[in-house]
């Protein structure tokens, strides 16, 4: 619990402080978090979550045009 509390304050609060925090890129990374710690643990509901942060990074990667990683997410961490 100590760990994911401290995993969502690394990635929510430095965005916080750029000139326009993209809400997006906020709940992929904390979507993001969630999912590796509980497959870490083992919990098929991770696993879960990592089909859908691959759906969020997959339209993150598609706005910034990064299509190798938008590629990588969607045809490979999604299935």
């Amino acid at each position: 619990m100590i760990l994911w509390v401290i995993s969502l304050i690394a990635v929510t609060v430095p965005p916080l402080f750029t000139p326009q925090p993209k809400a997006l890129n906020i709940i992929a990374s904390v979507i993001g978090v969630t999912a590796l710690i509980l497959c870490s643990k083992g919990l098929p509901s991770g696993q879960g979550l990592i089909v859908v942060f691959s759906v969020f990074y997959g339209i993150i990667s598609f706005k910034f045009r990064y299509w190798g990683e938008m590629i990588t997410y969607l045809g490979m961490s999604a299935p």
